[in-house]
């Protein structure tokens, strides 16, 4: 299974395999190796100031390991510039991508297991980023004949920026902004746990003078023993002559409140329920334009159940929904993942069978459930580029990426509110 397969794998399971992460603080450490025109055999660490930046990255790694951090992992971009052919571009950036990794394997000994890499083939985005910064005549032109064609047909693309103010325009791409494209980038991610700061009171010394105050004998009645009601602590709820109807919940590990369920009972042993999931997330900075590493993630979902509940001696006949019970689940929809202006759109389907514990709180006025299961998910995806955060999506024609995943596929912590009616149907 390839990288970006794994990424939709895991942006899958956020939201149906849903837990709890450990706090830590996160340094990113970073460094460039620019590799010369259509080569991508070796780091040449006396080119283009490689050496010099490497030495940077190598003592600030050094002395965040010395304080206790420890690499979580090593992911490397490499990239090509927009000169040759198409073909060939990929084939340079995936040697490039193997070389960097290679490179950190070897000389600074990190755990090959830790070293992710991705080919991003001719880096359209890092021109598009350099033209912006241009102050040129025809840079209006150029972006334009970058986002109409460097999707669909890039030799097209190419050959209409070769044409781009009687040539001019290339030749000034050749020799200013190519170089800069012909580079890997490699984030290290550096994980630091450090202590809460407590903040410690001043310790300088305040005299102050009392005056003495005559001492009296003053009598105090003596206090007598009163009974006080025990009605402070929480009651069970009352459930005599009443029904359960249904109960309503949300998955508090996904996104609280972005979900929303309800579940039927049916008999003593059985109850079929039926979730709705709707998150978006989206980092503000990235939004923004600020954060170029920002991310955006957005599903839409509907799930369904059945499940058979075991006897439970503990609950009275009125409590439902309560105890050990296994079922069968079932959901399907459709995504959209974006990161470092580019992700995915997909439907995915899954479907399995899970184990869940419900205990009362509150006296038995809501209920919590505890939920684990394992199944199947199938997910065709295709990649796709964007511009501006949050913009208009091109797609990458010809590429579609099909995920397939046994295993864990569904964890909940959900809250639940019974509803219940008097028996005989009336409220």
């Amino acid at each position: 299974m390839t990288f970006k397969s794994w990424k939709l794998i895991l942006a899958l399971c956020s939201l149906l395999f849903a837990g709890a992460w450990d706090s830590y603080a996160q340094d990113t450490l970073k460094v460039r190796i620019y590799f010369p025109q259509g080569k991508g055999d070796a780091v040449d660490l006396s080119f283009a100031g490689n050496g010099e930046r490497m030495a940077v990255f190598e003592e600030q790694l050094s002395n965040a390991l010395r304080e206790g951090a420890y690499i979580n992992g090593v992911f490397i971009q490499a990239s090509a510039s927009p000169e040759g052919t198409k073909d060939f571009n990929a084939r340079l950036s995936r040697k490039r991508a193997d070389v960097m990794g290679s490179f950190f394997i070897e000389k600074l000994g990190v755990n090959p297991g830790l070293v992710l890499s991705k080919s991003l083939g001719e880096d359209w985005d890092g021109l598009v980023s350099e033209i912006r910064e241009l102050d040129v005549p025809w840079k209006a032109d150029a972006l334009a004949i970058i986002q109409n064609y460097h999707n669909s047909d890039s030799e097209r693309c190419k050959t209409q920026l070769k044409l781009l103010a009687g040539g001019r325009a290339w030749a000034f791409l050749l020799e200013d902004t190519f170089p800069r494209l012909r580079s890997a980038k490699c984030d290290a991610i550096v994980t630091l746990s450090r202590p809460e700061q407590k903040v410690t009171d001043r310790t300088d010394t305040l005299y102050i003078e009392v005056p003495v105050v005559e001492e009296k004998i003053v009598e105090v009645p003596v206090p007598v023993p009163v009974e006080v009601d025990a009605g402070n602590k929480r009651k069970p709820y009352n459930l005599e002559g009443k029904r359960m109807i249904f109960a309503i919940r949300t998955n508090v590990l996904a996104v609280p409140f972005t979900n929303v369920g309800v579940e039927v009972p049916i008999g003593q042993h059985f109850s079929v329920g039926v979730d709705w999931y709707s998150p978006w997330m989206w980092r503000k900075n990235h939004s923004a334009g600020i954060d170029e590493q920002g991310w955006s993630f957005e599903i839409q979902a509907l799930g369904g159940e059945i499940r058979y509940w075991f006897n439970n001696k503990k609950k009275t006949p009125e409590q439902r929904l309560l105890g050990h019970s296994i079922g069968l689940y079932a959901a399907a929809g459709h995504y959209d993942f974006e990161r470092n202006f580019s992700g995915y759109q997909g439907k995915f389907a899954n479907a399995g069978i899970d184990y869940m514990f419900a205990c009362p709180i509150f006296g038995g006025r809501l209920h919590m459930e505890f939920e684990i299961g394992l199944g199947f998910i199938y997910s065709p995806a295709t990649p796709y580029d964007t511009f501006e955060p949050g913009g208009k999506a091109y797609y990458r024609p010809g590429e579609l990426k099909r995920v397939q995943w046994w295993g864990p596929t569904r964890a909940q912590v959900s809250l639940v509110l019974p509803i219940y009616v008097k028996k005989g149907g009336k409220k």
